[in-house]
């Protein structure tokens, strides 16, 4: 007897749109379903009989042997599911007890029927229908344990069931993208807030394909030990799912292939020859860059950007899947060319810096903003806005190839993944990110220092920012890095293996160098501040512990006039706004963290106070108006 093929989303997909959910009538699907599973039940000879005379008829691994034996399991999970809907739409309005008792028992019933189609799928189904089969159960599931608040249980089977829809849509092409779409619509609202409930880092920024992808390879492989109660079949899926993903690789490795790619330890096979051209070209340019060439990185960037083309003229016509080889070849070379953007901006931001001699763990600090040549674009600016720039387009790199690596993660299949360590990637790449936001920061503060620009406030909280915030992030970062795979790096002998580590591979001792180079900094701007002619000079303190209250003056008001014992014996000093140039009181402790000063304001002291500078106090009213908020 011949495997039955049936496209399990594909049905789902059309059933619901044409009865009735994409208005949201889940009564009138759930009409339609129990008329066509009563006429299938008939057609294949499974009628159960009337209300009267009932006699039970179920779908088995037994009995089961053709197509309206799978559309009948299908049916009545559909039917429980929309009666399921229905009922959550209704207590919604209600909020009774009774409804959402209802409400988790037909799911569960859902629940069942899937989970017998998937446990029957095997004896009559080919491998793509029984693993769409397990991924739809595993689907309802993740809704019923999202319904009961079990969110660890939940994400695993979402991740789970996302990862099988990707893995079949890149296996099925045309013919599974309606799998990909609805699995996705389902399921993405789930993951977020079961991995934002579940602690899961990073959750919020990150897409929910790459959630799962990342869930399912450091978690939901030891679901079944740690949620065999809630989810006894997850093991079987995921046992499924491997053996699916051994049976492509024998079809994407390397020994049934003329050609390969080499990246990041891992070798992954293709057929095309015109490809590989130009891959070799490419890594013969890049290598003359990395052996100290540096003009050869315009050839290098240009011969990548070909293999970009080529790589997604080798893709499949849109609106099916990626080939895993070739999305691995067109990731290979983003990462090669944001490699090579960024080892040429700060190959230019080095020449400034050492010119001025402002490096970490160099000369003087305060150095002055010399004019351009008029030739370039970046050229005409002066040099130290010139460094800056040339780091925010750095962070714009690094950013980009973020994304890119986030958006392989969510469609490359595990194997594929594992064999170039993508995940790896996306981390070492959030770290080099932090460790250039920290190095970006530190020249800006250098540029604000400067006698051309004399913003010496900006400089000082610049500087804080390194010390407190991004120095310490890139740090834990890096030692994430480290700890991880013993730290040694994920890192091949191709070329783009050598440019990334020199340019995205950060080390603990550099951002250690930034962060002192910062810290010492520190006191020098904070001699400018108080050589600024200001009434108070911002102490260190204050930028890091912004909950310390400001600096107080005594109340006029609350002295031998009406109401003076209601109010504050003292006030918020506020600045003398005659002077051009005033910092009394730091800006970041008395606007940011009012609530964690506790300060008691009096509107009235202080349109006073501003009034007698000539403001007509609305400087009162404003500060009264922020702590109203």
């Amino acid at each position: 007897m011949a495997a039955v093929a049936f496209d399990v989303f594909g049905f789902i997909r059309d059933s619901r749109r044409a009865y009735g959910v994409r208005a949201q009538d889940y009564q009138h699907y759930r009409r339609s379903c129990a008329r066509r599973l009563q006429a299938v039940r008939k057609a294949a000879g499974l009628s159960q009989g009337t209300q009267a005379a009932f006699r039970r008829r179920d779908v088995t691994p037994e009995n089961a042997s053709q197509p309206a034996h799978v559309e009948i399991l299908l049916l009545q999970a559909e039917r429980a599911w929309a009666y399921a809907m229905d009922l959550r739409e209704l207590y919604a309005c209600t909020e009774e007890p009774r409804q959402r008792h209802h409400l988790v028992s037909r799911l569960r019933a859902a629940c069942k029927a899937a989970r017998q189609l998937a446990a029957a799928g095997p004896s009559f189904c080919d491998a793509h229908t029984a693993l769409a089969a397990h991924a739809y159960w595993l689907q309802l599931q993740s809704q019923l344990h999202f319904e009961l608040q079990e969110w660890t249980a939940a994400l695993d089977c979402a991740a789970v069931a996302r990862v099988v829809g990707d893995r079949l849509a890149l296996a099925g092409g045309r013919k599974q993208s309606a799998f990909a779409d609805t699995m996705s619509e389902a399921l993405d609202p789930v993951i977020r807030l079961a991995a934002h409930q579940a602690r899961v880092p990073g959750a919020q920024h990150t897409p929910p394909a790459a959630i799962a992808a990342q869930w399912y390879e450091t978690h939901a492989k030891d679901a079944p030990g740690r949620s065999a109660e809630s989810s006894p079949g997850l093991g079987d899926t995921i046992a499924a799912l491997e053996r699916l993903s051994e049976e492509s690789d024998r079809g994407i490795g390397g020994a049934t292939h003329a050609h390969s790619l080499s990246w990041r330890g891992g070798t992954i096979g293709f057929a095309d020859q015109e490809l590989a051209l130009l891959m070799d070209e490419a890594q013969r340019q890049l290598k003359a860059a990395n052996e100290g060439a540096e003009e050869a990185l315009d050839g290098a960037a240009a011969a990548f950007r070909r293999v970009q083309r080529r790589a997604r003229q080798c893709q499949p016509e849109r609106g099916c899947a990626p080939e895993p080889a070739y999305y691995a070849a067109l990731l290979c070379s983003v990462c090669a060319l944001n490699a090579i953007a960024v080892a040429k901006l700060t190959i230019e931001a080095k020449a400034i810096a050492a010119a001025h001699n402002i490096g970490p763990g160099t000369g003087p600090w305060i150095t002055d903003d010399v004019s351009g040549q008029p030739a370039g674009e970046r050229a005409k600016l002066p040099t130290l806005t010139r460094l800056v720039v040339c780091y925010d387009r750095v962070r714009k790199s690094v950013a980009a190839l973020q994304a890119a690596v986030a958006n392989a993660l969510a469609v490359l299949p595990p194997s594929v993944s594992r064999a170039i360590g993508a995940q790896r990637l996306a981390e070492e790449a959030a770290a080099a990110a932090a460790y250039y936001r920290c190095t970006r920061n530190y020249y800006s503060a250098v540029l604000h220092a400067s006698p051309s620009h004399g913003q010496h406030q900006d400089a000082l909280a610049l500087l804080d920012t390194v010390v407190t915030d991004d120095a310490p992030r890139a740090a834990a970062l890096v030692a994430a890095l480290a700890e991880a795979e013993g730290g040694a790096p994920r890192t091949g002998d191709s070329q783009v293996d050598i440019l990334w580590s020199r340019r995205f591979v950060v080390s603990a001792t550099d951002v250690a160098a930034v962060a002192a180079a910062a810290e010492a900094a520190l006191p020098t701007a904070q001699g400018l501040c108080a050589a600024a002619q200001r009434a108070e000079a911002a102490p260190r303190i204050w930028l890091r512990d912004p909950s310390r209250p400001p600096a107080t003056a005594a109340n006029k008001l609350a002295a031998g006039r009406r109401g003076a014992s209601e109010r504050p014996p003292r006030v918020p000093l506020l600045a003398d706004v005659a002077e051009p140039a005033f910092a009394a009181v730091p800006i970041k402790p008395l606007f940011y963290d009012l609530a964690a000063a506790a300060i008691d304001f009096d509107t009235a002291a202080l349109d006073a106070q501003a009034g007698s500078k000539q403001s007509g106090g609305g400087l009162g009213a404003l500060i009264g108006s922020l702590w109203a908020r």
